[in-house]
């Protein structure tokens, strides 16, 4: 399997986004619409793929933070045309194609239920995976070596 850069990844999960619907880009809840909920992909895999683009920083003491200028700088260079963003104080939202609601608040108050899922190709899939798997490696040799530092 060809790798695929974070960045591509990214910005090829957020073209797979249903249209119409602002996405919350850092969901922390499984509940949330965020990306995890609108691609069908785990959180812990979204999470992967944000901190491999520098739009979050991730250490194993901390877990995942968000970082704004990583965010920003993807967004300069990165972000697709298609993509439209927003955001509620400091949560930042996406949307694939034109909203149906003008701003992620105003859909906050008037979204049904249900939404649909993105039915992602199985390339993108693997690369999402192998991108989580990458990132849960540098975690535990992080780990590792602060465990060895502290032996010392």
């Amino acid at each position: 399997m060809a790798e695929v850069s974070d960045k591509l990844l990214l910005a090829a999960l957020l073209q797979e986004l249903p249209p119409g619907l602002w996405w919350k880009v850092r969901q922390t809840d499984a509940d949330e619409l965020g990306l995890a909920k609108g691609t069908g992909c785990p959180l812990a895999e979204i999470d992967a793929v944000l901190v491999g683009v520098g739009a979050c920083n991730g250490t194993p003491k901390r877990g995942i933070s968000w970082s704004k200028t990583g965010w920003e700088s993807f967004v300069a260079a990165d972000l697709p045309e298609s993509i439209d963003t927003g955001s509620i104080g400091k949560d930042i939202y996406v949307c694939n194609g034109e909203p149906k609601h003008h701003t992620p608040s105003l859909q906050r108050r008037s979204l049904p239920g249900s939404v649909p899922v993105a039915n992602l190709p199985a390339h993108l899939l693997q690369s999402l995976q192998f991108c989580a798997g990458e990132y849960d490696h540098r975690k535990a040799k992080m780990v590792r070596r602060k465990e060895q530092s502290k032996a010392k």
